[in-house]
């Protein structure tokens, strides 16, 4: 499976690398993002997610720079080609370092009737919905998501229980996917059209592109400096709303800027805005896990690992049509005409006219600062959203969701002498050593 989803990503990104017109481009592309799907994951931890965080902040650090060159160099193609001879010893690595277990006997009888019980209806109806929603035919998705509704109600296993978001006992799970949604939302929103604001008021695309290191190495830092009070000190929701009640500030402050302000303060903003996205990316996939039964554990992380893509879709796409929607308006006030000429359209080289220049980057300037007011804004209400979250208590035993105010939040740890479920899982003798 994970071989077929990488080569299904790879074969995808190639016919977009080789694309003559635009319908071949996207269809490339909606080929690569199958390909590239997650597959489900068991239980979440820390060190694990660490891990992630790194390669994405890697990957994403340097995917725009190197994006960056070879869009400016005009060999674009190979921003997709690239991945046809990396994706060739990510193959090896798979064939010859993953050891996966496998049955002589084939699959057992167990295996074999969980396929059978998959909701495949609801999945369908899922991705109709997204789909529908992420292209704004809103007829169709509300439609679609009744649909989906009605066949998870009846399903046996569904891909969403609908329980989950029906009882104020297990409201962390809709409160966290919004949350969730909406913090990826932010992400994408400003690692976008960060670059591009920089660009029309003058920097290289290289440049642009650096500029978003910053925010997503404090992101990174702070992620793992919050699951590490999370692991140690069993503090759970108290990170997640600090970083929450810092992330509308650094919104703010990032609506503030424009083509005089200096490149130390857009980095100082940036790093605020970092600071309060990791605090809540690592600790928002725990808060839904705790109180969970063993059988809804891993359809909800895998539900909630599905929302960085949504959020990622929603933020560049609600946030792209305000900017650009302002932006034509300003622009069509400064010039005294409705008529925006076709190459105002694109903001960075209409920004180089030395005619039109002027007005251009005076009318994105303002477009982008109300993009970020409003993620601001968005930020806020994520924040008071999350002060409804139920406590979250981890402990030796079975973790459970108490509902008390959140200065009540002191989570109670392993105590010394109980016996944990990974010493149960070795057995008794390593129990009986290490006592």
């Amino acid at each position: 499976m994970l071989l077929c989803e990488v080569w299904v990503f790879i074969i995808g990104n190639i016919i977009a690398g080789t694309a003559r017109n635009l319908p071949q481009l996207v269809a490339g592309r909606l080929l690569a993002g199958v390909g590239g799907a997650e597959l489900t994951h068991e239980r979440q931890r820390s060190s694990y997610l660490n891990l992630i965080n790194a390669v994405f902040i890697v990957a994403d650090s340097l995917g725009p720079i190197i994006g960056g060159v070879l869009a400016k160099s005009g060999n674009w193609r190979w921003i997709f080609l690239l991945n046809a001879p990396v994706g060739t010893i990510i193959t090896a690595v798979l064939i010859y370092a993953v050891h996966i277990k496998h049955y002589p006997n084939g699959v057992p009888e167990r295996s074999q009737a969980t396929v059978k019980k998959l909701d495949l209806l609801g999945m369908t109806l899922l991705i109709c919905w997204l789909t529908l929603l992420i292209v704004a035919l809103n007829l169709g998705a509300g439609c679609a998501f009744a649909a989906f509704v009605i066949a998870e109600n009846y399903a046996t296993h569904p891909v969403i229980p609908m329980g989950l978001f029906v009882t104020w006992h297990s409201r962390n799970v809709p409160i966290i996917t919004v949350a969730r949604t909406l913090l990826f939302f932010h992400l994408f929103a400003t690692t976008f059209y960060l670059p591009i604001f920089l660009q029309v008021t003058g920097k290289s695309s290289v440049l642009a592109a650096a500029l978003v290191i910053p925010f997503l190495l404090t992101a990174a830092l702070s992620s793992i400096a919050m699951g590490h009070v999370a692991t140690k000190f069993g503090l759970v929701r108290p990170p997640f709303l600090f970083g929450l009640a810092i992330l509308p500030v650094g919104m703010g402050l990032m609506s503030t800027i424009d083509e005089r302000t200096s490149l130390g303060k857009v980095v100082g903003y940036m790093l605020i805005c970092g600071l309060g996205f990791g605090a809540g990316t690592q600790t928002s996939m725990i808060i839904p896990q705790v109180g969970l039964s063993e059988d809804l554990l891993p359809t909800v992380t895998a539900f909630i690992s599905a929302t960085p893509n949504l959020g990622g879709v929603l933020g560049v796409g609600i946030i792209g049509t305000v900017i650009n929607s302002e932006f034509r308006s300003s622009v069509s006030n400064l010039l005294g005409s409705e008529d925006v000429p076709q190459h105002i359209n694109d903001a960075v080289t209409a920004a180089m006219d030395p005619i039109t220049g002027p007005e251009v980057i005076t009318a994105y300037i303002g477009a982008f600062r109300l993009g970020f007011r409003i993620l601001a804004g968005i930020a806020a209400f994520q924040f008071v959203l999350c002060l409804a979250l139920g406590k979250v208590v981890l402990s030796g035993g079975k973790p459970e969701i108490l509902d008390v105010s959140p200065t009540e939040d002191k989570v109670a740890l392993e105590r010394p002498g109980t016996v944990t479920q990974t010493e149960k899982d070795v057995g008794i003798e390593e129990v009986t050593r290490e006592t």
